[in-house]
């Protein structure tokens, strides 16, 4: 082994071991050997059918793409190839295990060397063409345009115009290495015509797939393994988290995609180390975190995920292994038998009818064949956005405060009255009580008083941009920068609660020990929780609108696609539920009232109103029509029937 190998290998194994020490610094191997074991049974019955459709369709792939060459290979021994080349494409980096599959071929079935590599080469090419074909719905179907999927759409599109080249280039590509291996005089004789001959015959193998116009047949058979296998994926991800308390709604499989793609693409990498271990989790919990999900249940997952994929995929391959290097599968074995009709005949008959055959008969299995996990699918769909309790009553009595840009107005719930409160100010919070409200203007953390109409200053910041009243209604919480401080409204006693990153956002618990934060540091915003009095920082997820429920056990975070806002508890930080924006629209500046059930939110676009949402159902209602407000906070009286 030489000093280059050596050293990145073990550069792969360090890169591997301080992701996993990360890793392990947020979830411990109890809870990741938990969430195994409490894997549904149903959803993991649905991963095996999907695995065994994928390999069932690569198969038929390879046969195709061998019987164009005119190599009619025998199913079950190309079959097990490929579930060996799916154990060794896991096993080695940068899926170099994948090459095993010309080895088998060549060794155990008796195919030359040209044939084997341009059914792997084409079988390679197509599954990239095939991902970036499936990036496009995935994207729009998670939130249309926006910017990172514009870029996640060019990226897509350059990939597969890069695939598209390379399969029209390959044929020519290999007659001019032929023609640059014949100049190679410093290599034997021997060597140089055994490399064109192979190089000549493998373009020729290319060239019989073009004209036999089979390259929409192999695009059609590779997407159906891609989907195959990020649908075994995901329902093994639903498997896992579904017996934490989330539904299958929390999930949406067009956004999960995008999350397994990154996690399988990071595992291509030549860094990636043995088995992809390291890279994949990290590129995981990365991804997932980014598309909203906390912390801790991106780096559960990752490692839970991957570990069940491993030992399921290593089992399985090295069963097929053994079988293939049994006596019978011999060299001069009978597994392949060179035809002489036409590749047409062989490879393009009846392929569109078969394929759609056989695509309605994997459909009619995922539905019928295992009705325990289509009957979790219907009940955790049907299942409500959790809240803490259910008035499904959408007629309150209570009032909101908010900020235009002229002033801080309130408008009563049902009243239809609207005041303007003080001119000047942003950022209204009301007190416990609802008689008064806090705001900031300029840098002045000001008070204003319902009864008598008045505001007062409290005390100036450096920099400040957020309020909130501590739970006795005694003090007042502001934002000054990179700090959170308190400011006594009798005496005007100010202090420092917490200092970090630059805070956007703050609420306080109910008991007044922890505090919710919306930060920003340099990989974005993303929601903490502090307790105030050990001084401990959690990350809860990224995203904004950091706000408690009442009773302190939830807290709200606003998803990277505004689209919707996810509740996570306050003690695991696990997704409980999420609240859809109104007709689709995207909302954000969340908060949560002073009733359990009732949040409220602006709405983005043309024109920012307020609106309320109820938590339990996830309905929602717009109390405002000026175009212009932000920030609001909603006060509740009552709520009848």
């Amino acid at each position: 082994m030489n000093i280059r190998r050596f050293q990145f290998i073990v550069f792969s194994c360090v890169v591997s071991a301080g992701i996993f020490f990360y890793l392990f610094t947020r979830v411990s191997l109890d809870e990741v050997l938990s969430a195994v074991g409490n894997l549904d049974p149903a959803w993991l019955a649905y991963f095996l059918l999907f695995s065994l459709l994928m390999s069932i369709f690569r198969t038929w792939r390879y046969h195709l793409l061998l019987a164009t060459s005119g190599f009619q290979v025998k199913k079950i021994p190309l079959f097990l190839v490929t579930l060996v080349r799916n154990f060794f494409s896991d096993l080695l980096p940068a899926r170099l295990g994948t090459l095993i599959y010309v080895y088998l071929i060549r060794t155990r079935l008796n195919v030359p060397l040209a044939p084997a590599v341009s059914s792997f080469a084409y079988a390679f090419i197509f599954d990239i063409l095939a991902l970036a074909v499936m990036l496009v719905p995935a994207v729009l179907l998670i939130g249309g345009i926006t910017q990172s999927g514009k870029i996640v759409l060019v990226a897509g599109g350059i990939l597969g115009i890069i695939c598209i080249v390379i399969v029209y280039c390959m044929p020519g590509l290999s007659l001019w290495s032929a023609y640059a291996i014949e100049r190679l005089t410093f290599l034997p004789p021997s060597w140089r015509s055994w490399l064109t001959s192979e190089l000549r015959s493998l373009r020729d193998h290319f060239l019989k797939v073009r004209e036999q116009g089979l390259y929409w047949h192999i695009l059609a058979l590779s997407l159906c393994v891609r989907l195959c296998k990020y649908l075994g994926l995901y329902v093994l991800l639903l498997g896992l988290v579904l017996p934490l308390g989330y539904t299958v709604g929390n999930f949406p499989f067009p956004k999960v995609f995008l999350g397994l793609c990154s996690a399988e693409l990071a595992a291509s990498l030549p860094i990636s180390g043995i088995a992809g271990f390291g890279a994949y989790e990290g590129a995981w919990a990365m991804v997932f975190q980014m598309l909203g999900y906390s912390e801790k249940l991106a780096v559960l997952t990752s490692i839970s995920h991957h570990l069940i994929t491993q030992i399921y995929g290593y089992s399985l391959g090295g069963l097929a292994l053994l079988v293939l290097v049994l006596p019978f599968f011999r060299e001069d074995g009978d597994m392949t038998i060179v035809s002489g009709r036409s590749s047409a005949a062989v490879a393009g008959q009846l392929f569109w009818f078969k394929f759609v055959a056989s695509v309605a008969a994997a459909v009619l299995i995922c539905l019928f064949l295992l009705p325990g996990g289509a009957k979790t699918v219907r009940q955790a769909r049907a299942e409500p956005v959790p809240g803490e309790a259910a008035t499904s009553s959408l007629l309150i009595a209570g009032k909101v405060v908010y900020q235009r840009a002229d002033g801080i107005y309130m408008t009563e719930i049902n009243a239809g009255i609207t005041e303007k409160l003080v001119s000047g100010g942003t950022y209204p919070r009301w007190s416990p009580d609802g008689e008064q409200v806090a705001y900031v203007s300029g840098n002045d953390i000001m008070l204003f008083d319902q009864n008598d109409k008045k505001s007062r200053k409290l005390v100036t910041a450096g920099e400040a941009r957020a309020v909130c009243f501590r739970e006795d209604g005694k003090a007042v919480l502001f934002t000054d920068g990179k700090s959170v401080r308190e400011v006594e409204i009798a005496t005007g006693t100010t202090r420092t609660l917490i200092k970090g990153n630059r805070f956007f956002e703050i609420d306080i618990a109910a008991g007044g020990r922890q505090l919710t934060v919306t930060e920003k540091s340099l990989t974005g915003y993303r929601v903490r929780i502090y307790d105030l009095k050990s001084s401990e920082a959690a990350n809860v997820a990224r995203g904004c609108s950091a706000s408690f429920s009442p009773n302190g056990k939830l807290v709200t975070v606003n998803g990277g696609d505004h689209t919707f806002v996810q509740l996570y508890g306050v003690e695991d930080l696990q997704e409980r539920g999420r609240i859809p924006s109104p007709q689709g629209q995207r909302f954000d500046n969340h908060f949560w009232s002073n009733h359990r059930d009732w949040l409220v939110s602006t709405v983005e676009g043309k024109a920012t109103n307020i609106y309320i949402h109820h938590v339990p159902t996830g309905n929602s209602r717009k109390v405002t029509d000026f175009g212009d407000c932000d920030r609001a906070d909603l006060f509740i009286f009552t709520v009848s029937s």
